[in-house]
């Protein structure tokens, strides 16, 4: 019952349906970014390329929202922007349950 919540609420959300109706997704994309503080390594949930201008990072979670997911989309984002550097990257942090 669990696994069929969690995967309802995800492909109820609108982001995620267009990502996956009208973009190339790549999940799990590994990444190593330099930063001031040093090299930071990681792995993206979902990218996807919805046309040649845009990206948009996907971020799944469970449980209740924190301040550090906002943090770790971030660092995302930022590591999207160095791979796509001509395109404009948005992002969006999924839930996999109801509140």
């Amino acid at each position: 019952d669990a696994v069929l919540e969690a995967y309802t609420c995800v492909c109820g959300e609108p982001a995620v349906r267009e990502a996956y109706m009208k973009g190339q997704c790549l999940h799990e994309v590994p990444f190593s970014l330099k930063e001031a503080g040093g090299l930071i390594r990681g792995t993206i949930d979902c990218l996807a390329r919805l046309d040649e201008r845009n990206v948009l990072v996907l971020e799944f979670k469970t449980g209740r929202p924190r301040p550090e997911h906002d943090d770790q989309v971030a660092l995302y984002c930022r590591a999207a922007r160095a791979l796509f550097p001509a395109c404009h990257v948005d992002s969006r942090l999924i839930y996999a349950s109801r509140p």
